[in-house]
């Protein structure tokens, strides 16, 4: 074995009516790798990504949702500018977002 790559992921929907719906997904990402075979580092990725949904009608919709992402990144900043990617054992916050996105149907 070179490398083993293993994805998790779980992923859950309700409508709470017609017009109002959340889904969430939650995903963990683990790379095992022969550190005699390869250059690969071994890492570990969790990922949360909620999703709230508002249909009025048909083509209109109004969503909003939240990304959080997390990683066995050292993200303390490297004053000497090293190219390489460091690796720690625990998992630390790469990025989170909220947006809100709106869609409309225009008909003639």
């Amino acid at each position: 074995m070179v490398y083993s790559d293993q994805i998790t992921r779980l992923r859950l929907g309700h409508y709470v009516t017609r017009a109002l719906a959340w889904r969430a997904i939650v995903q963990y990402n683990q790379l095992a790798v022969d550190s005699f075979a390869t250059t690969l580092q071994p890492s570990r990725n969790l990922n949360y990504d909620l999703l709230f949904t508002y249909l009025t009608t048909p083509g209109t919709a109004l969503y909003v949702g939240a990304n959080y992402n997390l990683a066995n990144v050292d993200t303390t900043f490297d004053a000497l500018g090293s190219a390489s990617l460091s690796r720690t054992s625990t998992l630390n916050n790469t990025g989170w977002q909220v947006f809100t996105k709106m869609s409309y149907l225009f008909r003639r």
